[in-house]
């Protein structure tokens, strides 16, 4: 996946190899949830679900998708690895501890969880197309 973390700057472009196991090539397999509350510098988050729960389990993997902050374009494209995951205290919620704190938040996102994901590595922007 490739991302540009500053639009005004063409020549930098962010990095990530997404290995999948097993993966079919349709996006069956990738549950969205919205209104997330992130917080930029934690490692916690709680998703809220309907109907079955979710099937997410230490090691499995996210994608913080959000794509704007309230008005302003701001994509992240982050991945995350989970590392333990709890029935929330509110009902159907689960609370997610990540492996590394969220890079960007302090707003209200998109969380996706890719199913079948294997490993994710961030190459960062250290090349130029």
């Amino acid at each position: 996946m490739l991302r540009r973390p500053n639009f005004s700057v063409p020549s930098v472009v962010d990095c990530a190899i997404i290995v999948y196991s097993g993966r079919s090539p349709s996006v069956l397999g990738e549950t969205a949830f919205t209104g997330v509350s992130l917080t930029q510098g934690s490692n916690t988050l709680s998703l809220l679900y309907d109907g079955a729960r979710p099937d997410i389990r230490a090691g499995s993997w996210i994608l913080d998708a959000t794509v704007s902050n309230g008005t302003v374009p701001d994509p992240h494209g982050s991945f995350y690895r989970v590392v333990s995951v709890t029935d929330g205290a509110a009902l159907n919620t689960l609370a997610l501890e990540l492996q590394t704190n969220l890079k960007q938040g302090s707003t209200t996102g998109v969380i996706v969880i890719i199913d079948n994901v294997v490993e994710v590595f961030e190459k960062g922007s250290g090349w130029q197309p």
